[in-house]
């Protein structure tokens, strides 16, 4: 029975990665999406087989017709002697071979050297977006630190602590009355009571103490959420260490960008060596470095 029941937990854990994983990369489509202006491309084939996924392995959803118009989502992987593109047509999502189109984008959205086509007037908004999915919702393991508030386990949501959502407070006013309980479980209490309200207030947290914070405040997409992103994962003072080390912003927010994400991903195998406490979150650290490398190169002008 205890082995039904390990086996049950550990099938759930699987599962709840799995989500998470396709969050994040719904998510990182949305933004890549709307930071670069939408991009429309014509079919060249007379007929191009409309696919579940990246490869002739996949099921055909639909056939599309020579000059059907579809938007483009991302890149997608090399498959079949093909490089692939995931697309939507009347409102569905799928995958064709990226030789048989003709692309063209509606946006000139560069930052005075062309070297980013990432927006920059919506760049807290849309790294926002992307962080919060991959921070997940609420989670209160006991091998995380950050979870314990004075001795007491309590939850992490969103990537809030409890002790700096709890230090916060003032911004969860709608959750006024979690003041009633154990300060440790303030932030489960507040997010319970909403999703959308916590994630307002915590916004207004990770921009003061971690873009700010981190030093990314004034760098340019896609730089910005790369240098976010790891305040928020491994603290404001790991961003500015790795801004130090590369002598400062270079004026190249591709360049930068790449610089400051692959330092990072040296950074995370450093601690999660075999045999390390931390090992065990090293697959999902490198992922989290592997979707922001796909972010960088979809600024690329």
């Amino acid at each position: 029975m205890k082995v039904i029941i390990a086996l049950a937990i550990l099938f759930a854990a699987v599962i709840a990665v799995a989500n998470a994983q396709s969050i994040l990369e719904e998510a990182l489509f949305e933004v890549m999406a709307e930071s670069m202006g939408t991009t429309t491309c014509t079919v060249t084939a007379n007929s191009l087989s409309f696919r579940s996924g990246a490869g002739t392995k996949y099921r055909i959803l639909r056939y599309l017709s020579n000059g059907a118009r579809v938007t483009f989502v991302a890149d997608a992987s090399y498959a079949n002697g093909h490089n692939w593109k995931k697309v939507s047509y009347n409102g569905q999502t799928g995958y064709v071979a990226a030789t048989y189109l003709r692309c063209s984008t509606d946006n000139n959205n560069n930052n005075g050297g062309g070297k980013s086509k990432c927006s920059q007037s919506t760049k807290l908004k849309d790294s926002l977006r992307m962080i919060f999915s991959s921070e997940g919702k609420c989670q209160n393991w006991s091998s995380d630190s950050g979870n314990w508030m004075n001795g007491k386990l309590g939850y992490t949501c969103a990537g809030i602590i409890p002790s700096v959502g709890y230090n916060n407070r003032n911004l969860f006013s709608y959750a006024s009355s979690c003041l009633n309980g154990p300060s440790h479980l303030f932030v489960k209490c507040a997010w319970d009571k909403s999703n959308s309200k916590f994630n307002d207030a915590a916004a207004k947290i990770y921009e003061k103490q971690y873009a700010i914070a981190g030093g990314c405040a004034n760098l340019p997409q896609p730089a910005y959420y790369v240098c976010f992103d790891i305040a928020v994962n491994s603290g404001p003072g790991r961003s500015k260490q790795f801004i130090r080390e590369f002598g400062g912003y270079n004026g190249n927010p591709i360049d930068f960008a790449t610089k400051l994400n692959e330092r990072h991903r040296s950074f995370y195998i450093s601690i999660s060596q075999p045999g390390s406490k931390n090992h065990k979150f090293r697959a999902g650290w490198l992922r989290r470095a592997d979707h922001r490398k796909q972010y960088i190169a979809s600024c690329k002008a």
